[in-house]
């Protein structure tokens, strides 16, 4: 592992220590399968060290949001289980050159709980709906996992039946998988085909044609 990334999981560590509810996770973009090289209190999102990246680390690899700032805005995320998060990320650079990033995640799980509490004392039920904040990370342990768990996203807010999609939907669904990244994973392309019921071969000159 890079020295560099070796100060900040020492940081991380030191953070997470004081603030055990946020997780601290530093992630080594050499693997994108096994990212994960350290992560403190990892027990908020279910995830170890080993495991992948996310889709927010997709998009910023493909966006290179990394070159116009140093870290991101506060987001959205939400773990396997369903566990909402405040979270951002740092960019961990030498020079414009991307090595990894230090994502911090805070756990909203007890300010949820003190919500309802102070709520059903003032004689309120409802709770401001969640999706109404778009979530912007999945922090799932599988990378495998990804490009699945976008295409359904993607798929759910497009299309009724995948069998009934013309061609220019099927492109419409694939320019806005590769924009999130999603084909910098292996294997993605023939999920996304499985799923779309096309052919490698199809998928291959779809991504021709939107690029």
């Amino acid at each position: 592992m890079n020295n560099k990334l070796d100060l900040f999981k020492s940081i991380a560590a030191f953070l997470a220590q004081q603030m055990q509810d946020c997780e601290f996770v530093i992630h080594d973009l050499v693997d994108l399968e096994h990212s994960i090289v350290f992560i403190g209190n990892g027990h908020i999102s279910g995830r170890q060290e080993g495991d992948s990246a996310t889709d927010l680390v997709l998009r910023v690899l493909k966006d290179k949001e990394y070159l116009k700032s140093d870290y991101t805005s506060i987001y959205k995320s939400v773990s396997a289980d369903g566990k909402v998060f405040n979270s951002s990320t740092f960019f961990i650079k030498d020079d414009t050159q991307l090595l990894g990033l230090l994502c911090v995640n805070q756990d909203l799980t007890k300010y949820q709980e003190l919500y309802d509490s102070v709520s059903s004392v003032l004689g309120l039920t409802s709770r401001p709906e969640r999706a109404s904040t778009p979530v912007n990370e999945r922090l799932v342990p599988a990378v495998d996992s990804l490009p699945i768990n976008v295409i359904d996203e993607v798929l759910h807010r497009k299309v009724v039946n995948v069998n009934h999609l013309t061609k220019e939907e099927r492109l419409d669904v694939v320019r806005e998988l590769d924009r999130k990244g999603v084909f910098i994973l292996k294997g993605a392309i023939s999920e996304v085909a499985k799923t779309l019921k096309v052919s490698d071969a199809t998928m291959y000159r779809y991504l021709q044609s939107i690029r």
